[in-house]
C-alpha cells in the first residue's frame, strides 16, 4: 500500500506558500475563533497543511504526513481530537482565499469561449461514517427505500471547465440542501466568464442571483414550466425575456433546441437561458453545443 505522497515534501511546502501563505491561514483561523494552544505540539496551521498533504497521499494515516512535514510525532487519536475542534467555516474561508482561476488563453484556448472563461456549477452528496459525533449532528438521509445507511454530507462546487480546478466550494455540515449551498458560491465566477449550469441549477433564483457586473454571464438549461415575461420575439423561436425572482429580475435570451445523446436516438427538446442578449451572436447552435 502506498503511504507517501507523489509530491515531494519540499515541493509541497513551496506550493503551499505560493497558494496561501501560513500567515494568511493563521489569520483566517483566528477569525473563525480557533485559539492557539500553549504550547501546541502541532499548530493549527501545520494541521491544515498536513491534512492537504494527507489527501494527496491517498493512503496511510494522518500521523505519517505530520511526521514528514513537521518532523513531530503525534498519535492519530490526538490528531483526530485536533481536527474535531476545527470549525467548518475555517475550511471554507481557506478555500476562498486559496482557490483562483488557472487557465490562460494562450495555453488553454479550450477553456474559453469568445474570450469568456468557461465555468460550471454542480453539487453532490457524500456518505459520512456513523460516529457518535456525526449521529449527534446529522440525521440519516432518506431514500426511496427508507432511511439510508449513512448520513449524507452535501456540497456544491464551482470549477473552471477547461482545467477542472475548483474556484469555490460550500459544505453542508448542517444538512443544507444543494440549492442552498449553490447560492453560497454564486459570487465565485471571475470577471469575463460564462457560467454553465444544468437543469437542476437552472432556477430563476440562481440565474438572477449571479452577479452581472464585470462581464459575468450565465448559460443555463431550464425546466419548461419556469415562468418568465416575454418582451420581444426573434426568429427561430428565440426571445428576449424578463426573469423575476423575489425583488430582483434579469434580462435573458431564451433559446429552444433539440439534442440527442451521443448523436443518436430520440431527440429531446431543451430550453436555454443566457445573459448573452444579442440573438445573432453568439449563435444559438454554438451555445447549445456548449
Amino acid at each position: 500500500m502506498r503511504t507517501q505522497s507523489s509530491v515531494p515534501v519540499a515541493r509541497f511546502k513551496s506550493l503551499c506558500k505560493e497558494a496561501i501563505p501560513s500567515g494568511v491561514i493563521g489569520a483566517l483561523l483566528r477569525r473563525c475563533g480557533v485559539r492557539r494552544r500553549c504550547p501546541p505540539i502541532v499548530s493549527a496551521v501545520e494541521l491544515i497543511q498536513c491534512l492537504v498533504f494527507h489527501v494527496m497521499a491517498e493512503a496511510g494515516t494522518l500521523a505519517q504526513p505530520v511526521k514528514a512535514l513537521t518532523g513531530k510525532r503525534i498519535t492519530d487519536g490526538a490528531l483526530s481530537q485536533r481536527r474535531a475542534v476545527l470549525p467548518v467555516e475555517s475550511c471554507e474561508q481557506i478555500m476562498a482565499a486559496a482557490l483562483k482561476p488557472k487557465a490562460r488563453p494562450a495555453q488553454h484556448p479550450g477553456a474559453f469561449y469568445h474570450g469568456l472563461r468557461l465555468c460550471g456549477l454542480d453539487g453532490s452528496q457524500f456518505s459520512v461514517a456513523n460516529t457518535p459525533q456525526v449521529k449527534k449532528r446529522m440525521r440519516q438521509a432518506k431514500s426511496r427505500r427508507g432511511r439510508a445507511a449513512f448520513p449524507k454530507l452535501g456540497g456544491a462546487v464551482m470549477v473552471e471547465l477547461g482545467l477542472h480546478n475548483p474556484l469555490a466550494a460550500a459544505i453542508g455540515a448542517g444538512g443544507e440542501w444543494e440549492m442552498v449551498l449553490a447560492k453560497r458560491v454564486l459570487a465565485a465566477p471571475p470577471e469575463d466568464s460564462l457560467l454553465i449550469k444544468d437543469r437542476d441549477y437552472g432556477t430563476a433564483e440562481l440565474v438572477v442571483g449571479l452577479p452581472a457586473h464585470g462581464q459575468r454571464h450565465v448559460l443555463a438549461r431550464v425546466k419548461a414550466h419556469l415562468k418568465r415575461r416575454l418582451l420581444e420575439v426573434f426568429p427561430a423561436g428565440r426571445a428576449l425575456v424578463d426573469i423575476p425572482s423575489g425583488k430582483g429580475k434579469r434580462l435573458m435570451r431564451e433559446m429552444p433546441g433539440r439534442v440527442r445523446r451521443n448523436g443518436r436516438g430520440r431527440a429531446t427538446t431543451v430550453r436555454l437561458w443566457t445573459s448573452l442578449l444579442d440573438w445573432r451572436r453568439p449563435p444559438a447552435v454554438e451555445l447549445l453545443e456548449l
